[in-house]
């Protein structure tokens, strides 16, 4: 019962018009078809009212080109969106003590400590250096205190890493400066 039109098969519907009729069908069939073809009048009507109400790329402000870029709220807004969703994505792969520390090492006042800290104390170069000098210093002390006699003290160890740390600051404050200085000297 059903019948189905395919796209290529032409459907023609012949109906009784009157005269007046077909050639109004006839006169828009064929409007329809031109519809697509614009004059060269036309073109240029446009091109011409385009370059009348376009201004300058230099006559264009400062304030109007910054309307165009995200404000730094929303930029804020669109990167903490992203970072939570990529949080939650971590998570969902956790197990469940794993999620707890998670949440815990990634609130926001962790969070801040954590970078703060991680920019100013934990210092690979005076961990390093503080390292250094705590166990190289302790072993002379241990063994001054050995052969002379006297009880060695756990305190000097925290003293000579706290020296030692300082000093690889201080160290890498001075090859950051040399390298800087050079590379002001010598662009390359």
């Amino acid at each position: 019962m059903s019948e189905k039109l395919h796209h290529n098969e032409h459907v023609e519907v012949h109906h009784d018009l009157s005269g007046e009729t077909k050639k109004n069908l006839e006169r828009l069939h064929e409007k329809a078809e031109n519809a697509h073809e614009i004059s060269h009048e036309q073109v240029e009507e446009l091109r011409k009212s385009v370059e009348h109400h376009a201004k300058p790329s230099h006559e264009v402000g400062h304030e109007e080109q910054e309307q165009i870029q995200p404000s730094g709220y929303a930029q804020k807004e669109l990167k903490l969106n992203a970072y939570n969703r990529t949080i939650k994505h971590v998570r969902s792969q956790l197990n469940a003590p794993e999620r707890v520390l998670s949440r815990l090492v990634h609130q926001p006042l962790v969070e801040k400590i954590s970078d703060v800290s991680a920019v100013t104390i934990a210092r690979p170069s005076g961990l390093l250096a503080g390292g250094f000098f705590s166990a190289i210093g302790s072993l002379v002390v241990l063994y001054m205190a050995k052969r002379n006699g006297f009880t060695y003290n756990r305190l000097v160890f925290v003293i000579l890493f706290g020296g030692g740390f300082i000093v690889g600051l201080l160290v890498e404050l001075m090859v950051k400066l040399l390298t800087k200085k050079s590379r002001l000297r010598n662009p390359s």
